[in-house]
């Protein structure tokens, strides 16, 4: 399973509960299933193009390559002074 998978079968194992308890049959429950992924989807397929322009964006790409660029150059000071 990704983490998409995790995400939608939390979702859903909150609600399996109250939807036994209300009576809801197999079917009603494979509906419910259904649903709910088609929401998840939906919202990670809105969700995940305004994410990619907010992280292409001219100056959070320029804080990330920093912090990248930082954590390569500590990197390398580390595997120069340690000893062998």
């Amino acid at each position: 399973m990704t983490g998409l998978e995790h995400g939608i079968a939390d979702v859903f194992a909150s609600l399996q509960n109250w939807l036994v308890s209300s009576g809801a049959t197999r079917s009603m429950m494979q509906l419910a299933w259904a649903v709910l992924t088609f929401l998840w989807l939906t919202v990670y397929a809105v969700a995940i193009p305004r994410a990619g322009r907010l992280l292409r964006a001219s100056r959070v790409a320029r804080i990330i390559e920093g912090v990248a660029g930082l954590t390569l150059i500590g990197l390398g000071v580390r595997v120069a002074t340690e000893e062998r």
